[in-house]
């Protein structure tokens, strides 16, 4: 598409030779523009397209407009072509656009397919629904299908499309398809020398007289086969092209040339320090390359090359063939003349001052190992096969040395000595004692340092942001200057220069010791936002993308806040892509038009599952999502399990009584609906979005049955990057009905089923208001290497009537919960050198008691463990140390009592070696401090040790700092 629009707009500007009424465009032209234009057929919206033309009544006609215009015009996703024409008049010339509006494609139906599914034509058609209707593909969707069919074995199908189109400008088409009858394959023949047994050689190509003649079956059938011939050693098989030969009567013959040669193994001789498994695994090769002379001599380096980095400085490999008594067999013989080991006993360096010796000898270790062959290679090797070589230091390989010394120039450059040489000067050779002595002469030269740092032709309206990691008086290192022009660089794009460019001069001083950085820069055009083309909206308003932007038209263009918009878009979860994007970005011009490219999510989403359970009976599970209700960015979202426990095992065995889980009273489940309001909705203020969620829950278990419901409703305000506020309420109802000897199964509770148990027998009837606040100072929240982070959440929270019951479900007494939770953290991220990173946290909280007669109840508490707060210990498992202190004397009692009787739940569980789930506390402080940093071996990896310490207390009193 993008090439048929650019055909156009050059015929339309710079090619056409229209009639006297359309003269061409072009710069040069004196014209005045008497006006403009817009045809476009009738019915088709012409809304908010005055503003994209970039030609007035009254200015010079210029190609460059035009052109500008004719992009913006089709940038809005509106239109298949847009074409600029010239109508001359006594008053001057009138500038005519002529569109073609977009038809988009509503529905893609295949009729007749059966070999394919209805998915697969469309994907051999190359249509997909939603995209542009261009009519000239028609003619090339069809010859896709038939193409499709033909491999398949189907060559007479046929293939019609017919295409509809509705009131609204949307099409339809339709794919008739008559398959036909299907060519068989009548023989499978091999020609040649196959080597191979025939059973073998027709198992590997998988097809069979009677089989329909697949083509892409007959090609996986071909890579097996050519498998098969390198798992068998044939490692110069030759496996031709499938011949097929098509007898006219639905039938086809597949003829198969195949050469196998001999069978091939590997041999070595004179190979005294090392075994010939060793040799073969240096070897690496598997067959997937024919075996030639130019992979026999490659073969033969790599297994030299293995000698030479083992020490056998001499060691020479040469290969021959020996073919066997009729050609059946070969073996490829490794001749090898190892030489003596020669170990290096004597390494100096002269004249290195700014660089100790033990650095510069790491970085000959780490350059000869890097040289060496893979150790991944000889995978699988007994350690007694493989003899230790010499350490990296004490082997001469003159490439791995030549390359050391480079790199150990390069550390010294990095260093500020610039003139800096290392030379590798010929040793001292001892056959007889196999030792060698070399030396790294090392001619160091001045140091420069930075004495001054300058940007000329910097703007004005900019402050200069420095050129960090460069700093006056500090060495300069060829790598920080390069890190200084990019950074001055962002810098720039950050103010709208998008097209400047910085580039750095270095003047050093007659004796090299002092350094002048200077970065001459030419910022080119300040660059501003034209207009914003939205594209890609169907059902969604275009105030909703637009509300949601970081920037305005006529502002300076800041590709963070082009990222930060695209962002936010993203963020309402209406759209399964956004792109935010300058128009033609290539060509430097003050002002950009940017182009907001949206792709809709299906208008309704969901799936549906179902089975039996033992403990939940027959069970369906669904999930349904309607995003963008109305166009305004409203998303619902629906997740729900629905179960009848009264066809359960529990039922049928007795385990609960199945007289009460009958009917109504037998279904169970969990249901959450959500329905979420994009930022400034409605009544919202800009940077305002809000959500709602209902929860229903009923589960039946042997010990108990949990019954909740709740409705939450919360607004979250960011005004800034730096800045996050939310506020929720919540009502909520919940009632456990618990079973006799509820405690004697504390510990072999889910996680789930704690989490229920954590509320009172009883009825609990509560509503709970959240404030909470985010302070975000940190450079990069995903991968934070520097900043600040402060976070802080309150929960009051009262009781709208509890009670608790016994096992029976017997009222017992009501209860008040009258109390504010709060909660804080602060974290800090210091960086100490490239990538790595001290991370240090604190956290803290407790609860204050708003009524003397209130209680808190356990699903309101304090928690640690898990990932996210105290790792080591399983999520929510730490005990508050007020409560382990009871539970020591309990199982201490418990031990001198000779009737277990006698012993409380918790002991019980305790003395059988099982976990006492946590109450959660009441208080609690937790300190973290990580250290983050690159893996050594693996660059692209990061990994972290850290240490964390923290504690809850159950009793406020029993609160120990």
């Amino acid at each position: 598409m993008g090439s048929r629009l650019a055909a156009l707009v050059l015929c339309g500007l710079l090619c056409a030779r229209p009639a006297p009424a359309s003269p061409a465009l072009g710069d040069g032209d004196e014209d005045v523009v008497a006006g403009v234009e817009l045809h476009l057929p009738a019915g088709v919206d012409a809304s908010g397209l005055a503003k994209l033309v970039a030609v007035r009544r009254g200015q010079v006609l210029l190609a460059r407009n035009v052109r500008r215009t004719l992009e913006r015009l089709y940038a809005t996703g509106r239109f298949s072509s847009a074409v600029a024409r010239v109508q001359r008049g006594p008053e001057g010339v009138v500038l005519v656009f002529e569109l073609s509006p977009r038809r988009a494609l509503r529905r893609i139906n295949v009729a007749g397919a059966q070999v394919f599914q209805p998915d697969q034509v469309r994907a051999r058609a190359g249509l997909s629904e939603r995209e542009e209707f261009v009519p000239e593909r028609l003619e090339a969707a069809v010859a896709g299908v038939k193409e499709a069919y033909r491999r398949r074995g189907y060559d007479g199908a046929k293939v019609e499309a017919e295409v509809s189109e509705s009131g609204d400008g949307r099409v339809d088409v339709s794919l008739r398809v008559e398959e036909g009858t299907a060519t068989r394959v009548r023989a499978v023949a091999f020609h040649g020398g196959p080597g191979l047994p025939l059973g073998a050689l027709e198992a590997a190509l998988g097809v069979y007289p009677g089989d329909v003649l697949d083509e892409e079956a007959l090609a996986a059938g071909l890579e097996r086969l050519k498998a098969t011939y390198r798992q068998s050693a044939h490692h110069r098989a030759r496996v031709g092209e499938l011949q097929v030969e098509r007898d006219g009567r639905g039938g086809a013959r597949v003829t198969l040339p195949v050469e196998a040669g001999p069978r091939w193994s590997f041999g070595f001789r004179g190979n005294r320090g090392v075994p010939d498994a060793v040799l073969r695994g240096v070897l690496r090769y598997d067959g997937s390359e024919l075996l030639d002379e130019a992979v026999e001599a490659r073969l033969a380096r790599r297994a030299e090359a293995f000698y030479r980095f083992r020490g056998y400085q001499d060691a020479r490999v040469t290969v021959r063939e020996v073919v066997g008594p009729g050609g059946a067999e070969a073996l490829l013989l490794f001749d090898v003349d190892e030489g003596p080991i020669t170990r290096v006993a004597g390494l100096r360096f002269e004249g290195n001052h700014g660089i100790p010796e033990a650095q510069l000898r790491a970085v000959l270790v780490e350059a000869v190992r890097g040289s060496a062959p893979a150790p991944a290679d000889l995978a699988g090797l007994l350690d007694a096969e493989l003899i230790p070589g010499p350490p990296p230091a004490e082997i001469f390989v003159e490439p791995a040395w030549r390359l050391a010394a480079e790199e150990m120039e390069g550390l010294y450059r990095e260093l500020g000595y610039l003139r800096a040489t290392v030379r590798l000067e010929g040793g001292e050779v001892r056959p007889e004692a196999g030792t060698a002595a070399f030396t790294f002469r090392v001619d160091e030269g001045p140091q420069a340092c930075v004495r001054a740092l300058r940007a000329e032709g910097w703007p004005a309206e900019v402050p200069f942001p420095g050129a960090a990691p460069l700093r006056e008086g500090a060495p300069l290192a060829p790598s920080e200057l390069e890190r200084a022009r990019g950074g001055l660089s962002r810098a720039l794009g950050r103010e709208g220069y998008l097209f400047s460019r910085v580039e750095v001069v270095t003047r050093l001083s007659a004796d090299g010791r002092e350094a002048t950085v200077l970065f001459p820069v030419v910022p080119g055009p300040r660059v501003k936002v034209g207009n914003v083309i939205v594209k890609g909206l169907q059902r969604t308003r275009p105030w909703l993308v637009r509300d949601n932007l970081r920037f305005k038209e006529g502002d300076v263009v800041n590709p963070e806040a082009l990222y930060e918009s695209q962002r936010a878009i993203s963020s309402l979860g209406t759209f399964r892509s956004v792109a935010v994007s300058l128009l033609s970005p290539e060509v430097p011009e003050p002002v950009k038009d940017v182009v907001v490219e949206v792709k809709e999510r299906p208008q309704l989403e969901g799936d549906i599952a179902g089975g039996y359970f033992l403990v939940d009976g027959p069970r369906v599970l669904g999930t349904a999502s309607y995003p963008n209700i109305g166009g305004a960015g409203l998303n619902a979202n629906l997740r729900g399990k629905l179960n009848y426990v009264g066809a359960s095992v529990m039922a049928f065995s007795g385990l609960v009584d199945p007289s009460t889980v009958q009917g109504l009273d037998g279904l169970g489940g969990r249901g959450n609906g959500s329905v979420s309001a994009p930022r400034g909705l409605g009544p919202l203020p800009d940077d305002v979005s809000a959500r709602v969620d209902l929860l229903g829950e009923r589960e039946f278990r042997p010990s108990y049955r949990f019954t909740r419901f709740a409705a939450v409703a919360g607004l979250e305000w960011v005004p800034s990057r730096w800045f996050a506020g939310s506020l929720q309420y919540e009502l909520e109802t919940n009632r456990v009905a618990a079973a006799p000897g509820l405690q004697l199964i504390l510990s072999s509770l889910s996680r789930a089923n704690e989490q229920r148990l954590r509320f009172p027998i009883g009825l609990t009837n509560l509503q709970s208001l959240r404030p909470a606040f985010t302070l975000d100072f940190r450079d990069d929240p995903a991968n934070p290497r520097s900043g600040v982070l402060l976070t802080g959440m309150t929960e009051l929270t009262r009781d709208l009537g509890a009670q608790l019951t016994d096992a029976a479900g017997n009222p017992l007494s009501d209860f008040r919960v009258f109390t504010l939770k709060v909660q804080g953290a602060v974290s800090g991220y210091l960086p100490l050198w490239d990538r790595v990173v001290l991370a240090a946290s604190v956290r803290g909280g407790r609860f204050l008691l708003l009524d003397p007669t209130s209680a808190t109840i356990g699903p309101k508490r304090f928690f640690l463990g898990g990932g996210t707060s105290l790792r080591g210990f399983r999520e929510d498992g730490v005990l508050p140390a007020d409560r382990r202190a009871a539970l020591h004397e309990d199982r201490a009692s418990c031990s001198a009592t000779a009737n277990p009787a006698g012993c409380t739940p918790a002991a019980t569980v305790l003395a059988s070696g099982r976990e006492v789930p946590s109450e959660g506390g009441e208080v609690f402080t937790l300190g973290k401090v990580e250290l983050r940093f690159p893996f050594p071996s693996v660059p692209s990896l990061d990994t972290a040790v850290f240490l964390e310490a923290g504690n809850l207390w159950l009793q406020q009193a029993s609160y120990r700092p």
